[in-house]
């Protein structure tokens, strides 16, 4: 059998705060063999809120990097060569004013831009769905398309415009098939989008990145990034497309897996994940660092990260046969499967108008947390396990230092940032082109959306964001308040030998550990677990309850409630 190796490039995500942090961990991760960077730009960029504003000052270096003019980004890139990588940016609606600044680079390189692996990252619905407000309005993400578009036929034969990505939903609790119905509508709208300023939805199709979050189950996984690629190609014949085009897939690690609790273990969710992705033969791979979840990732976990992709593709030799899975029964069947599923979550969200409209209904949202509230019962029951967390925790675990996401340097870079002019001569016509020209002359994010907002809706579009969730986050709210108890001992009392009580002994030994409660055969707490076999129970239960004084709270192993809720009783009665 003839096998043709293939590679996926292997991108890290760069959403710490400051350029500077930025330059060193890309230098590090480009020379250990990553392909490329993901940059993520803070709320304050994304949003257009200057940093010396009331608003800005809290968005400044949220979630992203402070990138906001040409020099930021010359020191964040600084020994980069953009013309060697893949490069995606992270702006939400906001993309022109952010990406001109990286073209000007890029210029200031000698870089071919027709030769340069660009993605504008281009996605108004994620950016509305993650924070709650379109910038601009519709008549803002009209104008970015068609001058990003127009741009990129000219220039930059090798970028990608929009991105699809179904992250935030899936953070907020989306089934497979809901993820896979977002993300068919949101393509699905901005095709139409697409046609209505006349260009062609093949075009537009070419330079469309599916972003897509990979969860837990390796086999499901695989089945939803097939599936994705079907879903694209349905759609396209829906608007009338019979060219075979197949979508850029950017996969990247669930953070809504992450646990903060036993972080090591967040190593094997990543690699499972990354095991998903380079098994579904997509273009694109990032994994998650195990300290995510506890602050800014430390070089250790970001060398740990980027080392799964290229373990699996060059040590493993995994891509030696390309969508290795298909021909597979249970694959093939859940594909198709969650093809129909997802499409019929399509058409759900198109009935009732579109996707930006059951954004703004709160529809959306509605359904998302009703599936994650499905989940996180699941969960609280112990029906799903979260190893290190619900299942066999460490109390005593050592924990890596936490690394602060914001500092006296991040305070200090906001003071001292002053604006390099005064203004610039743009305005709510002005092309991609005068904004590289803009920034190129020193005018900053802010300076340029402004000034492309005029003459634009003065009203953008507003929602309630979609809900954030971690699947650990229950036990470790746990967790936390058992650390704050003066008395977090569960007394264990052990009827016979070990041979008839052991079992349900090391249950409750578990299940006390993951509210964060020790156990102790000498200990004077208020509550009590008495543990043994059925016969056990039968003959002594009855005495031994009674034995403890009426202040004492006695559970018994194997006959309450395996879930969240006795956990929280049981700190109630603690405290």
């Amino acid at each position: 059998m003839t096998t043709t190796s293939v590679s996926i490039a292997n991108v890290m995500r760069y959403d710490m705060a400051l350029p500077a942090n930025c330059a060193h961990h890309a230098q590090l991760d480009l020379t250990g063999g990553t392909h490329g960077l993901w940059l993520c730009v803070d709320v304050a960029a994304r949003l257009a809120l200057h940093p010396h504003s009331e608003d800005g000052s809290e968005a400044a270096g949220d979630q992203g990097l402070m990138a906001w003019d040409l020099p930021s980004w010359q020191e964040a890139l600084e020994g980069v060569h953009l013309n060697m990588i893949e490069c995606i940016l992270d702006a939400g609606a906001n993309a022109m004013p952010n990406a001109a600044p990286l073209i000007a680079l890029a210029r200031q390189q000698g870089c071919d831009l027709n030769e340069l692996r660009f993605d504008f990252g281009f996605d108004p619905l994620s950016c509305l769905a993650k924070g709650g407000v379109l910038i601009g309005g519709p008549d803002y993400v009209k104008h970015q398309t068609r001058s990003l578009f127009e741009f990129a036929q000219a220039n930059m034969s090798k970028a990608n415009i929009f991105c699809v990505s179904t992250e935030a939903h899936e953070m907020a609790g989306a089934s497979h098939a809901q993820q896979l119905g977002v993300m068919a509508a949101t393509l699905s709208h901005y095709f139409t989008f697409a046609d209505t300023l006349e260009i062609s939805v093949a075009d537009i199709a070419r330079r469309t990145t599916l972003r897509i979050a990979v969860g837990r189950d390796i086999f499901v996984e695989v089945a939803k990034l097939r599936a994705a690629k079907l879903l694209f190609a349905k759609v396209l014949a829906a608007h009338g497309v019979e060219e075979e085009i197949t979508p850029r897939i950017h996969a990247i690690s669930s953070r809504q897996t992450i646990s903060q609790c036993a972080p090591h273990t967040n190593m094997l969710r990543g690699t499972e994940q990354t095991f998903a992705a380079l098994l579904a033969n997509v273009d694109v791979v990032t994994t998650s660092c195990f300290d995510e979840a506890l602050g800014q990732s430390s070089e250790m976990a970001r060398r740990a990260a980027r080392n799964v992709a290229i373990i699996l593709q060059e040590e493993s030799n995994l891509m030696q046969q390309p969508d290795a899975t298909t021909g597979s029964y249970w694959v093939e069947e859940n594909t198709s499967r969650l093809v129909d599923e997802g499409f019929d979550f399509m058409q759900q969200i198109e009935s009732r108008g579109s996707m930006p409209g059951v954004l703004l209904q709160g529809w959306l949202r509605e359904q998302l947390n009703e599936t994650y509230a499905e989940q996180s019962q699941r969960f609280a029951a112990r029906a799903d396990a979260i190893t290190g967390v619900s299942e066999y925790p460490q109390l005593d675990e050592n924990m890596p230092d936490a690394l602060p996401v914001f500092g006296e340097d991040e305070q200090d870079f906001i003071l001292s940032y002053e604006d390099l002019i005064e203004g610039c001569e743009l305005n709510g016509q002005s092309s991609f082109e005068d904004c590289i020209a803009a920034s190129a002359a020193g005018a900053n994010v802010f300076q340029i959306s402004d000034a492309l907002h005029l003459g634009k809706a003065a009203q953008s579009p507003q929602m309630v964001p979609l809900d954030a969730h971690r699947h650990a986050e229950d036990f470790e709210q746990l967790r936390y308040q058992a650390a704050c108890l003066k008395n977090n001992t569960i007394r264990l009392h052990c009827l016979g030998d070990l041979a008839r009580h052991n079992t349900r002994k090391v249950f409750a030994v578990n299940f006390f550990a993951a509210g964060g409660l020790n156990v102790s055969d000498n200990s004077d707490s208020k509550v009590v677990c008495i543990c043994g076999d059925d016969k056990q129970y039968a003959a002594e239960l009855e005495e031994v309850v009674s034995s403890y004084a009426d202040d004492i709270h006695v559970v018994v192993a194997g006959q309450f409630e395996d879930s969240v809720a006795t956990l929280q009783q049981m700190h109630e009665v603690l405290a």
